[in-house]
């Protein structure tokens, strides 16, 4: 069986502005918040705590459970030149644009073990102003999720910084960090494949994102205080959560739980029954979801050692399909593998 291993790789985006160095602490600092974010609001609602590796120093995954003082940590960052004008690109051009360049690039390996984290800073700023200091560009799927902001000089570097910006007194409002932070978790989780959701995190409520390093870092009072086993209250994360859909996927997800990607698995579609097939004799699948326009729609379950399923009529019940042709079909195995295919409703309504 051919495996590999993953992790998320994190690129720098020069803009063709002024290079700031210092930048580098302040993206990487933001980096390890949204990764024991995750890993916290995991075990808070549940689960095993679980988050996402980061390309090390040593180059081999990361020993995590994190720590509240392990967000000061270094990690592996890259950099990468791209010249853009954002004012006249569409959001969707340049994320297209910039997953070829760092696909075709000479300078980076195992293209295939990671997913990329591209976080842009730029002089320029908004249009139009807001209270939360919109991201100028935000898009994630697949393997990339691309940030850019004009924000990045004001972001802290350092728990103490942090600690500041909670009390009032950092350069930037806990509000305007919570925001670039949760929309940074957002495209994120999109390539995690989850989908867009009625609330939460996955419709962009990031309001009470830095509500749980309060409670850490202020209410207990304990800069370096152990999470080992301290749970956090589901009720700190207040509106800025997952649905119960969206953690089942983090939960099982092989990029969160440092498994192996089998590239011989295989999902079948031959009309609305989907088949699958892999070369681990136990393998089946776990669950399928209906998505529609980004959006999750329905979440089943599906009955041990289940390895195919017929998709019918019945299974559109209270679905609107606004006026769509087709609807994606994710499907997830019980090591973390995610298929995608689209299927043709006027199929779906022909079949029992």
């Amino acid at each position: 069986m051919t495996s590999v291993s993953q992790f998320v790789r994190v690129v720098q985006l020069e803009l063709n502005e002024e290079n700031e160095l210092h930048l580098d602490r302040k993206t990487k600092f933001a980096v390890r918040i949204i990764q024991f974010f995750l890993q916290e609001i995991i075990k808070s609602f549940g689960y095993e705590r679980k988050t996402f590796s980061l390309e090390s120093i040593s180059a081999s995954s990361e020993n995590l459970h994190l720590e509240i003082k392990d967000v000061e940590k270094n990690f592996v960052t890259h950099v990468c030149k791209y010249s853009i004008d954002l004012e006249t690109v569409e959001t969707e051009l340049v994320w297209k644009d910039v997953a070829k360049k760092l696909v075709q690039s000479n300078h980076f390996d195992r293209k295939t073990e990671c997913k990329w984290l591209v976080i842009g800073h730029s002089r320029r700023p908004k249009a139009t102003s807001d209270a939360l200091e919109e991201p100028l560009l935000a898009e994630g799927g697949g393997g990339l999720a691309l940030f850019i902001q004009n924000n990045i000089t004001r972001w802290p570097e350092s728990i103490g910084d942090l600690v500041s910006v909670l009390k009032g007194e950092g350069s930037i409002s806990k509000a305007q960090y919570s925001h670039s932070l949760g929309a940074m978790l957002h495209e994120l989780c999109h390539t995690f494949d989850l989908g867009h959701a009625p609330k939460g995190i996955m419709n962009r409520d990031f309001a009470h994102f830095l509500d749980v390093f309060e409670f850490l870092l202020l209410k207990n009072e304990a800069e370096n205080l152990s999470t080992q086993d301290c749970l956090i209250p589901p009720k700190v994360f207040g509106s800025t959560i997952f649905t119960k859909e969206g953690l089942t996927v983090l939960n099982r997800h092989l990029w969160l739980n440092h498994t192996f990607l089998s590239l011989e698995s295989e999902v079948v579609l031959q009309g609305t029954r989907i088949d699958f097939s892999s070369p681990r004799s136990a393998a089946r699948l776990m669950f399928i979801q209906f998505w529609v326009e980004g959006l999750v729609v329905k979440h089943i379950d599906l009955d041990v050692g289940c390895n195919s399923f017929a998709l019918g009529r019945d299974h559109l019940c209270g679905i609107e399909t606004n006026g769509g042709e087709k609807i994606l079909v994710l499907v997830m195995d019980d090591v973390g593998n995610v298929f995608k295919r689209f299927i043709d409703l006027y199929e779906l309504y022909m079949s029992k």
